[in-house]
């Protein structure tokens, strides 16, 4: 099983401070500029793995499965990961503020909703050859699941 998700992203960089996981992009703490948004566009080979809960009966269910993810810029800050894996395909809006973190969360109310999801996904090197190392959880109380996974790019293009 791959992620899934809700409709309707709405973007929450705030979602960082609140669950206290910032830190130093390896970029930066390695003296290096990290890449522009700019040079984030392309195409990347995923790889992927996760665990699936059933919140009713506690059992898990882990997976893996690798794919294609394109980057396209929406605006200054603003990126489109488009995945496309056997687990289907989809969209994450995410927030980059050029330090070398794109960002996202959804969640359907500000206390505690029927369903989130939150994704930081870290950029390194150089244009051309970027990676990143990025990690996801999300929930769905209706559905009764919750997953969490991490995820690697490789720069193809």
């Amino acid at each position: 099983m791959s992620r899934h998700r809700g409709v309707g992203t709405t973007l929450l960089v705030a979602v960082i401070m609140a669950l206290g996981l910032g830190w130093t992009p390896a970029a930066s703490a390695k003296g290096k500029t990290p890449p522009g948004i700019d040079d984030l566009v392309g195409v990347y080979q995923e790889k992927e793995k996760g665990v699936d809960y059933d919140l009713a009966t506690g059992l898990s269910d882990k997976w893996s499965e690798s794919g294609i993810c394109t980057i396209t810029k929406l605006d200054a800050e603003t990126v489109n990961l488009h995945f496309q894996t056997s687990g289907g395909t989809w969209d994450d809006v995410c927030y980059y503020g050029g330090a070398g973190v794109l960002v996202t969360g959804s969640s359907d109310d500000d206390t505690l909703g029927s369903w989130g999801y939150i994704e930081m996904l870290s950029i390194s090197g150089k244009p051309g050859k970027l990676k990143g190392k990025g990690t996801w959880m999300n929930y769905d109380l209706v559905d009764g699941y919750a997953e969490m996974g991490t995820f690697t790019l490789k720069q193809a293009s």
